[in-house]
């Protein structure tokens, strides 16, 4: 998809290169590997001491085993419980294998606030492999430069990983699962670089991903249940590709506060409030949007909307709903776009804006229609009916 807006333009190419630097500065001959075994056959038995023990550069090594330690560290807002406090400029975690090696303990955090925490990361950087965070108020809390995960699961609690850093996140072949609040949760605090999330499976977050910067991205990855897959607000923006969202109890995804979104090739159930939800800026082309219970596609009079190629299709709710915002009257080209339907009368139903109610300043122009579906990524397909294929 051909973005029209210059910000995204770049984004993938500075985030890389970022984050490439950023990755590239440790000291390998001068790094010491430390083990973690809980049986006493390594060099620490617990997580937080080898932690407290590595220099900037070292990397910890965890054998299989339940970590559940989360002693007390003194932050400089205040005390915390964690499974370690990161102060090292860089440090890398390596688990043995993320379904063994179990960092946490049985009861689950009830907010941020009342801890455990984590991983708390004060100002440095943080690589995580191959492991299992449990119960956590943030798996990762992190202020600090960039925060790289790859394989691993991130299970109840309250956040995922939670990052106000000044640089960016990369999360790839990740789970996250029924974290209160969300599952990953990008802050824009200190000038935050961007984000990626790549092939990560998120389950029952009450958000999956919240977004504030600009760049953010997520590709290869699904969402099921929670209340929002996920939602880029405070003007942030996010380019979400080959993507599948089912069950969400309010939206699939959503744009809030004059953010941007652009979505290429995602894919929509029907079983949600609504599929998209903007108040800002939409771009997307080869969507499938299968409809909700309130509407398929929902967005105010201030927003604009480039999104054409795509199915958005009825399940009961408007197809499209076009509301609030100030005179004058805006039209709004949703042409090209395969509804379902090619029955002019049938889309009037189906589409609730200024031809409904004379206080919406906002009118839907849906000619010409698609006659025909549109050809949609057939991985995504597959991996959204999969997810209702029985065993």
């Amino acid at each position: 998809m051909r973005c029209l807006n210059l910000i995204r333009d770049w984004d993938l190419r500075v985030l890389l290169l970022v984050f490439a630097a950023g990755v590239l500065t440790s000291t390998a001959a001068d790094a010491t590997t430390w083990r973690v075994a809980r049986d006493g056959t390594g060099d620490f038995m617990t997580v937080g001491v080898a932690v407290d023990a590595a220099a900037s550069g070292d990397t910890i090594s965890i054998a299989p085993g339940i970590y559940p330690e989360t002693p007390e560290y003194q932050t400089p807002s205040r005390l915390v419980n964690a499974i370690a406090y990161v102060l090292q400029s860089e440090l890398t975690i390596i688990g043995d294998d993320r379904d063994t090696v179990i960092l946490g303990g049985d009861t689950q955090a009830p907010n941020r606030e009342l801890g455990p925490t984590g991983f708390a990361v004060a100002t440095g950087s943080i690589r995580l492999r191959g492991v299992t965070v449990r119960n956590s108020a943030s798996g990762i809390d992190a202020n600090g430069e960039w925060v790289d995960v790859e394989d691993c699961r991130f299970v109840g609690g309250w956040q995922g990983v939670r990052n106000t850093l000044t640089g960016m996140v990369t999360v790839r072949d990740c789970v996250f699962e029924g974290h209160e609040d969300a599952g990953v949760m990008v802050y824009e605090v200190r000038g935050a670089t961007g984000a990626i999330v790549e092939n990560c499976e998120f389950v029952g977050n009450g958000l999956g991903i919240d977004f504030q910067p600009r760049n953010c991205i997520v590709l290869d990855s699904s969402f099921s249940g929670g209340i929002v897959g996920v939602q880029v607000s405070f003007g942030g923006s996010g380019q979400i590709e080959r993507c599948t969202f089912a069950g969400q109890g309010n939206y699939g995804v959503v744009g809030t506060g004059g953010s941007q979104v652009f979505l290429s090739d995602c894919v929509f159930d029907s079983d949600m409030g609504v599929n998209v939800q903007v108040e800002g800026y939409l771009e997307g082309t080869g969507n499938h949007l299968a409809g909700g219970t309130w509407a398929t596609l929902e967005f105010t009079r201030l927003s604009t909307i480039n999104f054409h190629g795509n199915h958005i299709l009825n399940a009961g709710g408007w197809s499209v709903r076009a509301i609030l915002g100030p005179e004058p009257i805006k039209h709004f080209d949703l042409s090209g776009n395969y509804w379902g339907t090619t029955d002019t009368a049938q889309m009037d139903e189906w589409i609730d804006d200024r031809n409904d109610h004379e206080t919406y300043w906002a009118i839907i122009d849906y000619l010409p229609m698609a006659g025909q579906p549109i050809p949609t990524d057939a991985s995504s397909m597959g991996q959204l009916k999969a997810r209702f294929t029985p065993d």
